[in-house]
């Protein structure tokens, strides 16, 4: 296996080498940027955290550190007027990418990209969880896409709601399996993934919160010439709600039938028990990567 590349999510463990790069300070910008570059010290920790962030970019988790990087650039602004803060939000995003760093380049993760039937489960960054046991709880398959058959895997972790989906995919000739994508789920209970028909195959993850029971998650991703691309089923919703009357509110997700590319989605008017029920009629397509509302018809209904 060869175990440098490029990928999305394409799993390739290795610790690709970053520069270091921070704020410009020979133009300055923002407020965020005059408190970097007025503190030496800091200005080297602002370096080294975005050097580790690249450097991760092929880690399996990747998606997961870039996900928990934006939350941290978000934040940063708001830490801007108080030098002790930022100083404390850079140093603790400086240990956690260096722990995923000594993950990343832990030789059991190699070990287990190579011989993944030797091992009982993939080893979780340690940010995440520190040697968290774990379990295949279900494996399948899920039939042949573009020329190459497809399989899964369905981990949990003991001890929380966490877990990882494992996708396979044939080698060649008499090749072993090569792990081909790593999703995890967290504080959620997810079902079998399955793939989507329609001109652009797809991969369908559906997932519950564990806490709640009932608000659902959707995930969907799409084969590339070197990896799996996650398309966005979450923003449309947010043009939903939009287009609603705004005495109406949107609760709970839709379930989205990727099949008929459609769904269904009842509401009644806010803070009024005895106000008649109207039921959203939604038809669906893709846009590129995102999904997209085609139509809304809104009926009354009476119960």
């Amino acid at each position: 296996m060869r175990f440098c590349g490029r990928a999305l999510l394409l799993i390739i463990a290795c610790v690709v080498p970053a520069q270091a790069e921070g704020p410009d300070c020979a133009r300055v910008a923002t407020p965020l940027d005059r408190a970097i570059c007025a503190d030496p010290d800091l200005l080297a920790v602002a370096q080294r955290v975005e050097a580790l962030s690249r450097g991760l970019v092929t880690a399996p988790w990747a998606a997961e550190t870039a996900r928990d990087h934006d939350i941290f650039l978000n934040m940063l602004p708001r830490r801007a007027a108080n030098p002790e803060a930022l100083r404390a939000t850079y140093r603790e995003r400086l240990q956690t990418l260096d722990r995923e760093r000594l993950m990343a380049a832990d030789p059991r993760l190699r070990a287990w990209l190579e011989d993944m039937p030797a091992y009982d489960c993939l080893i979780l960054p340690i940010s995440i969880y520190a040697d968290a046991p774990c379990r295949a709880v279900d494996q399948g398959a899920l039939g042949t896409l573009e020329g190459r058959a497809r399989s899964y895997v369905l981990y949990a972790y003991e001890g929380s709601d966490t877990g990882a989906l494992i996708l396979l995919g044939a080698g060649s000739g008499e090749g072993a399996a090569r792990v081909e994508l790593i999703a995890f789920s967290w504080d959620e209970r997810c079902e079998r993934p399955w793939m989507l028909p329609g001109p652009v195959p797809a991969l369908l993850w559906r997932c519950v919160m564990a806490s709640s029971g009932s608000a659902r998650r959707d995930r969907v991703w799409r084969p590339e010439r070197d990896g799996w691309r996650e398309r966005d089923v979450q923003s449309w919703r947010a043009d939903l709600q939009a287009r609603l009357d705004r005495q109406y509110a949107l609760h709970r997700p839709p379930i989205v039938d990727f099949d008929a590319m459609r769904t269904v989605v009842r509401l009644r008017a806010q803070g009024d028990g005895v106000a008649p029920w109207v039921e959203v009629r939604i038809a669906l397509g893709w846009d590129g990567d995102r999904l997209v509302m085609r139509g809304l018809e809104i009926v009354q209904i009476r119960d």
